[in-house]
C-alpha cells in the first residue's frame, strides 16, 4: 500500500522484484525494480531516481500517478464486483 500511496503522490517507485511489486512497477517507466535481498542493486536504483534529469523524473512521476489511479478505491471496488 505504501508503494501505491507514494506513486499516487508522483514518486517513482523502487521495489524488490518480488510478490506484488512487479504488478505496480514497470521498470524504467514508473520506477525501478531491484533484485530481492540485493542491497547494492537497491541502492543503485534509488540513486538512479535521485540523479535522473528533471525531464525523465517528470515523465516517470506522471506514469507513477497514472499507475496508482488504476488501484483507486472506486476502480478496485468495481473490479471486485465484476
Amino acid at each position: 500500500m505504501a508503494l501505491l500511496e507514494a506513486m499516487a503522490c508522483g514518486k517513482p517507485g523502487v521495489g524488490a522484484d518480488s510478490l506484488a511489486t512487479p504488478e505496480a512497477i514497470q521498470s524504467g517507466e514508473n520506477g525501478f525494480l531491484f533484485t530481492p535481498f540485493d542491497s547494492k542493486d537497491c541502492a543503485e536504483k534509488l540513486c538512479e531516481v535521485l540523479k535522473m534529469p528533471s525531464s525523465k523524473y517528470k515523465s516517470m512521476s506522471k506514469s507513477a500517478r497514472l499507475t496508482a489511479e488504476k488501484y483507486s478505491i472506486p476502480k478496485s471496488t468495481d473490479a471486485l464486483l465484476d
